[in-house]
Parts: structure tokens; sequence; C-alpha cells
């Protein structure tokens, strides 16, 4: 490959485009490695909201389960009462 500028030579770049100019090292990081980055902590940070939404889904079916059992036992004692009244339910 033909180095089309010296001061290019001297840098060391060593990536080149259609027109001969040149890319460093480090741009060539840069080009590849922060979107990788930036695609991982995206999906880090997503697990971490699945997470965080699965916890709180747990705690709300213990809460639900909690509220069905006290439901249930209003209607245990209501039936009771309705049994010694005599009551007949519809």
């Amino acid at each position: 490959m033909q180095y089309w500028n010296t001061a290019a030579r001297r840098r060391g770049q060593r990536y080149y485009n259609e027109k001969g100019k040149g890319m460093s090292g480090t741009q060539l990081y840069l080009a590849i490695g922060l979107p990788s980055f930036v695609a991982l902590a995206g999906i880090l940070l997503n697990v971490g909201y699945f997470v965080f939404l699965n916890g709180r889904m747990i705690r709300v079916g213990d809460k639900l389960d909690a509220l069905t059992g006290k439901v249930a036992a209003v209607v245990n004692r209501v039936v009771r009462i309705e049994d010694k009244l005599g009551i007949v339910p519809r």
C-alpha cells in the first residue's frame, strides 16, 4: 500500500479510505469500541429493569394472595352468621 501522506506515515496510520486518507488506531478503537460499549451497557440496564420488575410483580402477587385470604375469611364469617340466624343464601 502506498502512503499518500508522509505525515500519516510518521504518525503510524495504517487504515485508509478510498481517498487515501488514514484513520489512526485510536479513531478505529473509538469507532468500534464505543458503540459496542453502549450496546453492552444498554443490555445490562435492561436486565436490571427486568429483575426489578420481576421483584415488584412477586410482591404484588403476594399482596393479592393476602387480600384473597382476607376476603375468604370474611365470606366464612358471613356464612357462619347466616347459619346462626337461619338465613338461606340466594
